[in-house]
């Protein structure tokens, strides 16, 4: 009896190996054997042949997993006929060894189907291509297929109708402002039902083979895969190796970083019960803040609930040396709001009559721009301009210009003083606090690289250090700069040295280095740049570190996103090339790239005639002036489910909205494998969990609660000891509510405070809490 219970499993096993080989196919463009039509039909009839083929790959797939099931109800029937003979000991000996058995016998055959997929998918594509392994782990060749695509790459994944319809919420609230009465229930209706009907339709699913690589690539905590820092790729690093280069590029200089002790500091009177150095960052920024700008622009900057900002890196692979480009991850943390207002406001100062802001009217201000005939083109670089920059004397350069004329206040419409300015500035940008390997830090100097404030921080600096040549007539005639990179010409490159000696004089704490035209021709902001007697001409460059890996056609995106991308490409070589013929040419590169990302040649080739055509059109034509009247579009973001449900939604709230007179549009989002992959920096769950739905469970009995907080969680249950689950829990269970912390825990986190509001909504009606006094916070409006 055991064997052939053995062997029921092992048919069991196959059916599932089988199972898994076949999902896979669609995923990497393959068509098994029984599944391909004749080459002459297939020619004749392309988009028939590829329906025939994905029906029948569809048709095969249902038939394994009946199959599956129907042996996995015949398996357990033999197991229960094995109990019944067998003693408890005997049943669970004979269950130890047919376990082994199947897992030797599994392991066999799941090699077997792998080696022959790999040998179908090497002829296609090498999937080692975009992955540079300098780790001492081995991947496998499913984590290989899923990592080759890149880290953007999407796959099929179940969308949970709560999110679907939190979004319908959200835009409903957003709609209904603009709508008169006689349309409110009429939409409300509409999008419940175009909800609903997405809810039900049924999505890929994932492959199993994928999904469990990326489960394994995640739960190893020896490694760390990332992107490089130049190009795009996959690199796995050894955690230690990432770890140390980070180190060495960051926080071993201790000019610029400085640890920060967690422990809480000795002080007179009451301590506080929760302490973290960020909780203090909060208070002292809080009490700036407010001694200085409105009430209404205060409460939008201070964030009660930050996040502590982690330091990542990407490694160099380009270099000899391999080395880490450090950064701070620092969006949503106490100073970010304050810091992205500040940049709002004091933009104008970090731009001068040198400066670029975007290198297509660069490209075409360039290609118009006489030039002497004897001129050599020459780029200066800074090096590590963002950690070099000197804070406190940027700080007062930044100070000096917005109050020349007070130019700040009448600009803004603001009372603020220098020394106000100042103190804002200082808070957003110094003594940034972060974490890196469990360790707390504060950057003391330098702009963090991922602050707002980081790109007009080094544009300030440098335009000081331009202004201050220029008055000294030490600039030549021709200079152009874009953040830490410049183009200028020069008599010769004696010149060309001269003038780098004097940039390298001008500031201790920057360096640059210089690169000179070889041929007349020289790489600059993804150009390539040529002089041709007195003028220039542009072209598309491609970087040796360029390997073309963009989003792949078979990535779970909506194809829209597909489409654009191309456009995009095609907008960026018309644009950067100054002829005929490199745009051409660029053209054909971009139809190779796309080819090898599996995009259909077809679409390739009606998106370039497409483009072509559009723009000669749009030459010819006088440009019309956008309505100042015409409403923002309302927009909808949804989990991308696929292609067909997708494009229903589309088409049903456009419907919709022509009935309404409001663009309705939705967006769809796919989760990337990076989401999973990314490097994980564990941090205190003191100040790791704000903005979120939480519930309450009562240890002692099944009372529960909901609620959301925008600040962190530890501040929302110090406040629910005085209320209705202090009350049950002193009167049901005569407990004081001292320590409430493990009774919590968190059921979303979310984006904001209507995200929060809505999840907990729709939770409190999924799970009905019985402590719950109100049945909604915030009144459902679609799904009434």
């Amino acid at each position: 009896m055991a064997k052939v219970a053995e062997n029921v499993k092992f048919v069991d096993d196959l059916q599932q190996v089988l199972t898994e080989s076949l999902a896979v196919f669609p995923n990497v463009d393959l068509t098994p054997t029984f599944a391909k039509v004749d080459q002459t039909k297939s020619k004749n009839w392309q988009q028939s042949s590829k329906a025939f083929s994905t029906n029948v790959i569809a048709e095969e797939l249902r038939s394994k997993v009946k199959q599956n099931a129907m042996l996995k109800m015949e398996m357990n029937t033999i197991y229960d006929e094995i109990r019944q003979q067998c003693s408890p000991l005997q049943y669970m000996l004979t269950l130890r060894v047919m376990t082994d058995l199947r897992k030797k016998l599994y392991e066999d055959v799941m090699t077997n189907h792998t080696s022959k997929i790999a040998r179908l998918i090497n002829k296609e594509f090498d999937v080692d291509e975009h992955i540079t392994n300098i780790s001492s782990y081995r991947l496998s060749f499913f984590e290989k297929l899923v990592l080759c695509r890149g880290l953007k790459f999407s796959i099929a994944q179940p969308v949970p109708a709560r999110d679907v319809k939190a979004s319908f919420e959200k835009a409903y609230w957003r709609l209904e402002p603009t709508l008169p009465e006689d349309q409110k229930e009429l939409a409300a209706a509409t999008l419940r039902s175009i909800a609903l009907n997405y809810i039900q339709r049924r999505g890929p699913r994932p492959p199993k083979a994928l999904q469990q690589a990326i489960n394994q690539l995640r739960r190893r905590e020896d490694i760390v895969i990332t992107k490089p820092d130049k190009g795009s790729g996959v690199v796995v690093m050894d955690k230690t190796e990432y770890i140390r280069l980070l180190s060495d590029a960051s926080i071993k200089d201790t000019t610029k970083f400085t640890p920060i002790n967690t422990e809480r500091p000795k002080t007179r009177g009451r301590p506080p019960k929760h302490y973290h150095p960020l909780l203090q960052k909060e208070k002292q920024l809080e009490s700036v803040v407010r001694k200085i700008l409105p009430k209404p622009i205060a409460d939008t900057v201070c964030r009660k609930g930050s996040r502590l900002a982690h330091l990542y890196g990407l490694p160099k692979t380009h270099k000899q040396q391999l080395s880490m480009r450090p950064i701070l991850s620092s969006t949503g943390t106490y100073n970010f709001a304050l810091a992205k207002w500040l940049e709002e406001k004091l933009k104008p100062l970090s731009l001068n009559q040198h400066t670029i802001c975007d290198i297509f009217s660069f490209a075409e201000v360039i290609r118009e721009t006489p030039l002497n005939p004897n001129d050599i083109l020459v780029s200066y670089d800074v090096c590590a301009l963002f950690t070099n920059v000197p804070l406190d004397e940027t700080i007062e350069i930044i100070a000096e210009k917005a109050f020349k004329n007070n130019w700040f206040n009448e600009t803004h419409g603001l009372n603020l003083t220098k020394t106000g300015l100042t103190e804002l500035l200082r808070i957003a940008t110094k003594d940034q606090l972060f974490q890196f390997d469990g360790q707390l830090y504060e950057q003391v100097d330098g702009v963090a690289m991922g602050s707002p404030l980081g790109p007009l921080m080094a544009n300030v600096f440098l335009c000081s250090i331009e202004e201050q040549l220029d008055r000294n007539n030490k600039l030549p005639s021709f200079y152009k700069r874009y953040v830490d990179d410049t183009l200028a010409t020069m008599p010769n490159i004696q010149a060309a040295t001269a003038f780098l000696s004097t940039l390298n004089e001008c500031h201790p704490a920057i360096q640059f280095t210089m690169e000179i035209a070889e041929n007349n021709k020289l790489p600059f902001l993804g150009m390539m740049i040529e002089k041709n007697g007195c003028h220039l001409t542009t072209s598309v460059y491609h970087k040796p570190t360029d390997t073309g890996l963009l989003l792949h056609y078979q990535s779970h995106v909506d194809q829209r996103y597909k489409r654009s991308l191309l456009n995009t490409m095609l907008n960026r070589a018309y644009r950067l090339s100054s002829t005929k013929e490199s745009f051409t040419k660029e053209c054909q590169h971009l139809k190779r790239m796309f080819t090898k990302l599996k995009y259909p040649v077809k679409l390739i080739n009606s998106a370039i005639a497409w483009y072509t055509s559009s723009t000669i059109q749009s030459r010819h034509e006088t440009p019309t002036e956008l309505d100042a009247a015409t409403q923002k579009p309302v927009r909808i973001t949804l989990p991308f489910k696929d292609q067909k449900s997708a494009d229903t939604v589309r088409h049903q709230l456009k419907d919709l909205g022509r009935k309404i007179g409001t663009d309705l549009q939705p967006v769809f989002t796919s989760r990337k494998i990076e989401g999973k992959l990314k490097i994980q920096e564990e941090k205190p769950a003191l100040i790791n969990h704000q903005c979120v739905v939480y519930t309450f469970k009562c240890d002692s009995c099944d009372a529960d609660y909901i609620g959301y907080t925008t600040r962190h969680l530890h501040q929302r249950i110090e406040e629910h000891k005085a209320s209705v689950i202090g009350k049950h829990l002193k009167e049901a269970h005569s407990v004081a509510s001292t320590s409430l912390e493990e009774m919590f825990s968190v059921l979303k986190k979310c984006r904001g405070k209507m995200d929060c509001l809505i999840h907990e909504m729709l939770f409190i009606r999924e799970q009905k809490p019985k402590l719950n006094t109100q049945s909604d916070s915030i009144r459902a409006k679609v799904f009434i």
